[in-house]
């Protein structure tokens, strides 16, 4: 077996370890009578704390929740036909919003829609609220990404190590 194919051999197995993953973090922002602010990493969604076929929760959420830095409990989303929109629980305290269904896919595979939703707060009067899901980009690069890069860097110093020098003569 040649160095190259010793090389090629050594180097598939890391290229298929170091596979991206699909993770991202999602910023939902919810304006109205009632605001919140808070991230939910897509990994925990794999699978989420708790699904059935019309909800499913995350729970422990850290954010800034009606003008205080909080930690929901749990947030519940729901699809379309069980209402759509999202349950907050603060405690006690339950922050209902009605409408349109936030995510793509199963309760138990869920995919955040990103864009504006209007919603309704339940309460006495339904209250207008508006709430923006976006995909936050990630400032540091995932562990694959890395090992990708280190695993490239030690090839190319390798093979130059094993480069002969050729020496060409220009013909006359």
């Amino acid at each position: 077996m040649t160095t190259r194919h010793m090389l090629m051999a050594f180097t598939a197995p890391i290229a298929l370890i170091a596979a991206p993953a699909d993770a991202a973090i999602f910023a939902f922002n919810l304006t109205g009578a009632t605001n919140a602010a808070f991230t939910i990493d897509s990994a925990l969604l794999a699978p989420p704390a708790y699904a059935d076929a019309d909800t499913f929760i995350v729970d422990g959420i850290a954010g800034v929740f009606d003008g205080s830095a909080g930690t929901a409990e749990s947030i519940t989303f729901n699809v379309a036909s069980f209402d759509g929109g999202l349950t907050i629980q603060l405690g006690s305290a339950f922050l209902n919003f009605f409408g349109s269904q936030l995510f793509t896919g199963s309760t138990t595979a869920p995919t955040f829609l990103t864009g504006s939703f209007a919603l309704l707060e339940d309460g006495d009067l339904d209250l207008p609220a508006t709430l923006t899901i976006g995909e936050v980009a990630s400032p540091v690069p995932e562990p694959a990404s890395w090992a990708m890069m280190m695993a490239g860097f030690g090839i190319v110093g390798y093979a130059m190590r094993r480069r002969r020098a050729v020496v060409r003569f220009a013909a006359a």
